[in-house]
């Protein structure tokens, strides 16, 4: 992931299903140390997802927060209920496959996001506007070449509204041959991104107003991941509580 892959702090990710050699595109986990959860508050008890994380630690199952790739001081840190078999990754991304990576892809990521390539594979276009707001967001996603978007639909996450849509990668498509070998959908805004792992993958956004700060939660997934695992990933999604940095 550019990013999430950080990138990583975004991302881990790679473009094989098989094993696969991190991409590092923001500052790294150290520059961004963890930052703690305010006590006195709802995410007491919760234990923060290491930024220096590299997924291969499982997390015990409980409430683990996450901050959003791209921006070192997000107001809000997004608090999941984890069940068992996830590894953290980052501060930003929470995994359910092993290290190195020889099963499908599936994740949680979280994200704050500058910038939409209008190509991912090329690279030409430069970057899409993507405004301020959860709507000028999935309208750059939507017209970004190559890959495709569902209709946005209305979603309330913890109570913050916004649009819940999937972008998937073409199915035809070698990443090899991208600029870079990287299929890159976005960038975000420490200068790390988001770049896929596989031809047909499929991410789940929400994409939210958290108090002013606009968000977005990502559940993806690569080919031959099951329902009943999407299922999990996404009742994670729907679990997030939204907390203040401390």
């Amino acid at each position: 992931m550019r990013g999430a892959v950080v990138l990583v702090v975004v991302l881990i990710a790679g473009c094989s299903s098989t094993t696969e050699t991190p991409r590092q595109f923001a500052p790294s986990p150290a520059s961004q140390p963890p930052r703690e959860v305010p006590s006195g508050t709802s995410a007491e008890n919760v234990v923060p997802v290491d930024g220096e994380a590299d997924g291969t630690t499982l997390l015990s199952p409980g409430r683990h927060s996450l901050r959003a790739n791209g921006a070192a001081d997000t107001v809000h840190l997004a608090v999941v209920d984890v069940p068992e078999g996830v590894r953290g990754y980052g501060g930003f991304a929470l995994h359910r496959f092993t290290i190195p990576r020889t099963e499908p892809y599936q994740g949680l990521l979280y994200w704050t996001i500058a910038g939409v390539h209008a190509d991912p594979c090329t690279k030409s276009g430069g970057l899409l506007d993507a405004g301020a707001s959860v709507t000028s967001l999935a309208d750059a996603l939507a017209r970004q070449a190559l890959t495709t978007t569902t209709s946005p639909q209305p979603v309330s996450v913890d109570g913050h509204d916004g649009v819940r849509l999937d972008l998937v990668a073409p199915a035809d498509i070698d990443f090899a041959d991208c600029a870079e070998g990287y299929f890159d959908v976005w960038v975000s805004s420490l200068g790390g991104g988001r770049y896929l792992q596989a031809p047909g993958q499929r991410s789940t956004l929400w994409i939210l107003d958290v108090d002013d700060q606009r968000v977005a939660l990502e559940v993806s997934t690569t080919p031959g991941v099951s329902p009943d695992d999407v299922q999990v990933l996404t009742k994670m999604a729907e679990s997030v509580t939204f907390v203040r940095a401390g």
